[in-house]
């Protein structure tokens, strides 16, 4: 299996994910804001199984995904600034994609076709929200009352703690990755003031949780096991 994980992200969560698969660092240059520079979920959406990929995802990084027999199919180019920074930070499901329509590549759009579209404002949509079990766990409060509305499952953490340098505070989804019913967390929930809820939700979703590292939650843009 390979994991693509942020080259920044603390090498405790690097060596504990190494006995699951091969961990792929991914690491840019002024492609988008700095903090963001290794976030897989600005380079990759998972739609299904398939991979919609920025131009400028590295090429280590592609061939280790095509080794695989990833299917790819690559999108338009990402900008520096938002939106263009966030066209692939959408969410993807096997019933849902959430996203900001304007902001997401339309190569995803039409992988998703056969989703449900939950329209959100936060263009940063993967990076806030990770899907658990049949339900969602979400810092952002206005993906949280879109699935309310929509009466889906979904529990709202404050993000404050979550540790993403460069910014004041980092968002939830970022630090997760989902893989075989897995949740697994950059960081330790004992030092996240949200941590026996999430617990307690993924509990409740049957859901087992990994954590990564024996301190704070960090941002990394999230985790792509593939």
């Amino acid at each position: 299996m390979l994991i693509i994980i942020d080259k920044r992200a603390p090498v405790e969560a690097k060596e504990r994910l190494a006995a699951f698969g091969e961990v792929a660092e991914l690491e840019t240059r002024g492609v988008v804001p700095e903090p963001l520079s290794g976030h897989p979920d600005i380079f990759i959406c998972r739609v299904g199984e398939t991979y919609a990929v920025a131009p400028q995802l590295p090429s280590g990084i592609l061939q280790a995904m095509r080794k695989r027999n990833a299917e790819i199919v690559e999108g338009t180019a990402i900008g520096h600034e938002y939106p263009a920074c966030a066209a692939y930070n959408a969410l993807a499901t096997d019933k849902y994609l959430i996203c900001n329509p304007p902001a997401v590549d339309p190569a995803i759009i039409d992988l998703a076709k056969g989703l449900t579209l939950i329209p959100v404002r936060q263009g940063f949509a993967r990076c806030s929200a990770i899907q658990v079990g049949e339900g969602f766990i979400t810092s952002d409060s206005g993906i949280f009352r879109k699935l309310c509305d929509l009466r889906v499952s979904a529990l709202y953490v404050d993000p404050a703690g979550i540790q993403l340098p460069g910014y004041e505070y980092g968002l939830f989804g970022g630090c997760c990755g989902t893989h075989n019913r897995t949740l697994f967390i950059l960081g330790s929930l004992d030092f996240f003031r949200e941590g026996e809820r999430v617990k307690s939700y993924a509990a409740s979703q049957g859901v087992a949780i990994v954590e990564l590292v024996s301190g704070p939650l960090f941002d990394g843009g999230g985790l792509f096991f593939i």
